[in-house]
């Protein structure tokens, strides 16, 4: 671990020294190049204006976080819609099936 966790808290610590400001500084330039370095390319927009990892982590949340409820209405009627008959074969169907609830419970 590298202690990275610790600048995503809402809260900024109080600091003694300009080197333990300096070094939260660094933590979190750490943290956002991590994470900028792991959000593919046509994904960069949405955090290239953002200057703390923190801001990152909600603008994904926010885009990512939740099934909307539009999404759910329509893998409910996915999953209502399913006939075996449209498959080549019944693993195809249980795999489509299984797909669409493990959606449903996320």
């Amino acid at each position: 671990s590298r202690g990275l966790w610790r600048v995503f808290d809402d809260t900024v610590p109080a600091f003694t020294t300009e080197k333990d400001k300096y070094l939260y500084a660094c933590k979190q330039d750490e943290a956002l190049g991590l994470i900028a370095l792991n959000v593919a390319d046509n994904l960069q927009f949405h955090i290239s204006a953002a200057t703390a990892p923190k801001e990152v982590w909600e603008k994904f949340e926010s885009l990512f976080g939740k099934i909307n409820e539009f999404k759910l209405i329509q893998l409910d009627h996915e999953l209502n819609s399913l006939s075996p008959s449209d498959f080549p074969s019944i693993e195809e169907f249980l795999s489509k099936f299984k797909e669409i609830r493990s959606q449903l419970k996320a």
